[in-house]
């Protein structure tokens, strides 16, 4: 018979009867006894894991089976395993004494069998251990809402949490940024009695810090000073709550009465927080006190110190003593050659920033998105595009997915060449660009992520210039997809189109939004640019043409062009035509919108967007039903002489307004007798 680790095991070792079955059993017993010794030597710990296993699934019960049974499970690691000596603690009645069983589960990544079984037990300071282990567990993974999900469950279920369950469930709500479940939490503190525990207190900072609650989180440290249960970790959090929020000034404060308080001394985290605080305020002097203090206490050894001494000469452009810190840096990270080659493409040391990428190449580091971001951002800034799309191939080549920031110094880069904006020779030279955005890993998601990100500011409007500005530099990459051949209907079929609707739903007149509204009609116009019925058979499926006329009647004059055009181009399709021409409804709703832009372009003229208005009643007159409903809802400014001057030097628009006002009103449908059209809806 074989075990099911591999080892053959001989009859007369299973029989619990037999000539010698006692002094075997007894040989056993004390086999087992050494077993679980062996396991803590490295050299004997995986042949005693395998002869313990052979002897607890294959003899009968030892005097002490749950030594062997809770040496088996600190050791598993698979859950099949673990469902085997689950199996067998069951036939041997142990259940009821068994906990070491949950963390097996819970090491195997099972929290299903875990928690089926952590129910079951009676709620005691002991056992609370492991909903503290399944919470360090979500929380080290990421799983933050279910992190809070095992809170909510254990209060339900009669448990109550302690010291070590609410840092977890704290650091949950800051890290989601779940501000008011986190002050509930705070209070649940307070109630627990916990408010005088330093390691929940400092906590509690970090979570309001975490949440932008910087006056909460300032109470609550004020108020762990004044109790004097204050450490390092409170001063550090409160440190970098002000300066994850931006606000390096108290930042700054904050630390200087840190290093007045002789009770506590700064640590490595207590640098590396307040660091980017003085690069960020360009404090040069102020930095180079902190790193004059990390060199007396040899703290500049760390390498998260390094690197925050190296970013912080950075970012106040001093590059020769950033270059300085870093050669002298004893253990490097990819961090640490990022922060360079970035400071030196910042600061125009090109040469110096491509010499480092190509070390950092010879020396076989790591290259990963901001590595790439930084050279192609180099390329961009001076205006070498073709080297920044080549760049952008080598990276797709060693398989580094990119980021927002890597397509807007690409987006940067073409721009600068002119390959957006300017003729179509220099558009040729990239045809490649739009295939390449589409076809690299990662780069489509990146830029939609961008794009679902500014959803919360929508509504209320509470959209910044810069988060605008981000947003629109993905929509003209996204505008170069929509716009070649061979990306268009792959960019279509994807309905790409449909995550750019909420941006055309807004209704602030703020730059920031206007700007928004106007590249994402950019997207829509470039698809239906080129006349293809598929695309206009996309469009009529969605909701484009109500958002294009909410545009038309209330957008900026260029933003109204575009909405304009783009419902022209429509209509000069047959099934757009038809579409718009099968009710009175959907006809009079793009009639009256019409009619008010004419109504307002004789206080203030446009002739490109005359132009567009113009193609759309004219494409209209050459629907019957529509054309003998122009007859009495054509605006009379079209059919005097209101905008000869504007269309004077337009000998194109002039043809196509002698052409609508000569079908409304000589050529009348055969058989269709006044009150046949529209006019029942008048």
């Amino acid at each position: 018979m074989n075990s099911p680790f591999g080892a053959p095991i001989s009859p007369s070792n299973t029989s619990p009867t037999g000539a010698h079955s006692q002094p075997n059993k007894e040989r056993k017993m004390a086999s087992a006894e050494q077993l679980v010794l062996d396991l803590s030597n490295p050299d004997l710990r995986e042949n005693a894991l395998l002869e313990l296993s052979k002897v607890f699934f294959f003899t009968g019960p030892t005097s002490d089976p749950l030594v062997i049974i809770n040496s088996l499970l600190k050791e598993c690691k698979s859950l099949i395993r673990a469902k085997l000596i689950h199996q067998k603690i069951l036939i041997l009645g142990l259940a009821h004494s068994v906990t070491d069983l949950i963390g097996a589960y819970i090491a195997c990544n099972a929290p299903v069998y875990a928690m089926t079984l952590l129910e079951r037990l009676e709620p005691s300071s002991r056992s609370l251990f492991w909903w503290n282990a399944m919470m360090r567990g979500g929380v080290r993974s990421g799983l933050l809402h279910d992190v809070l999900g095992l809170y909510r469950r254990m209060q339900r279920l009669g448990w109550r949490p302690d010291h070590y369950t609410f840092p977890f469930v704290l650091k949950a709500c800051g890290e989601i940024s779940l501000l008011r479940l986190g002050a509930s939490v705070h209070a649940a503190v307070c109630l627990n009695g916990f408010d005088e525990n330093v390691f929940v207190c400092n906590a509690v900072v970090t979570m309001y810090g975490r949440c932008g609650a910087l006056v909460d989180a300032h109470k609550m440290f004020e108020e762990v000073c004044r109790r004097g249960i204050g450490d390092t970790v409170s001063w550090n959090s409160i440190v970098a709550a002000y300066s994850q929020n931006g606000d390096s000034k108290n930042a700054l404060r904050t630390f200087e009465r840190m290093m007045e308080d002789l009770s506590v001394r700064p640590n490595a985290f207590s640098l590396v927080n307040i660091l980017p605080a003085c690069g960020s305020m360009g404090l040069s002097m102020w930095g180079k006190e902190v790193h004059g203090f990390a060199v007396r206490s040899g703290l500049h050894e760390d390498v998260f110190v390094g690197n925050a001494i190296v970013d912080l000469y950075a970012k106040c452009e001093m590059m020769d003593e950033a270059n300085k810190v870093f050669k002298q840096m004893k253990v490097k990270d990819v961090v640490s050659w990022n922060t360079m080659v970035t400071g030196y493409s910042q600061v125009g040391r090109f040469e110096d920033a491509i010499g480092l990428f190509e070390k950092m190449r010879m020396e076989k580091i790591e290259l990963n998105v901001v590595t790439w971001s930084a050279v192609i951002a180099g390329f961009a800034q001076r205006g070498l595009a073709y080297e920044a799309l080549d760049v952008f191939r080598q990276m797709q080549g060693f398989g580094s997915e990119p980021n927002v920031v890597t397509l807007v110094s690409l987006l940067s880069a073409c721009a600068s060449a002119g390959v957006l904006l300017q003729g179509k020779e220099k558009r040729e030279l990239f045809q490649d660009l739009a295939s390449l955005l589409w076809n690299s890993f990662g780069t489509i998601a990146a830029l939609l992520q961008e794009i679902v990100s500014i959803y919360p500011v929508l509504s209320p409007p509470n959209l910044t210039p810069a988060q605008s500005n981000r947003v629109c530099n993905a929509l003209a990459l996204l505008q170069c997809v929509a716009s070649h051949p061979d990306t268009r209907m792959l960019f279509l079929n994807a309905h790409i189109p449909l995550y750019l609707y909420p941006f055309l739903n807004t209704t602030s007149k703020s730059r920031p939004f206007e700007y928004l509204r106007l590249t994402s009609l950019g997207v829509i116009g470039a698809l239906v640019k080129v006349d293809e019925t598929e695309v206009i058979s996309f469009l009529l499926s969605t909701e484009i043409i109500p958002l294009c006329l909410r545009t038309m009647e209330m957008g900026s004059e260029l933003s109204k062009t575009v909405a304009t055009f783009i419902v022209q181009k429509i209509l000069l399709d047959d099934m757009g035509l038809d579409y718009i021409c099968t009710t009175a409804e959907r006809f009079f709703a793009v009639g009256r919108v019409l009619g008010n832009m004419v109504g307002a372009l004789a206080e203030q003229p446009s002739s490109r967007l005359l132009k567009h208005i113009i193609r759309c009643y004219l494409r209209l007159s050459e629907n019957p039903r529509a054309c003998e409903a122009l007859r009495s809802c054509l605006p009379d400014m079209l059919r005097d002489a209101t905008f000869s001057s504007c269309l004077r030097e337009d000998p194109t628009t002039r043809r196509w307004l002698q052409q609508l006002i000569h079908n409304v009103t000589v050529n009348r449908v055969p058989g269709l007798q006044p009150g046949g059209a529209f006019e029942h809806m008048m």
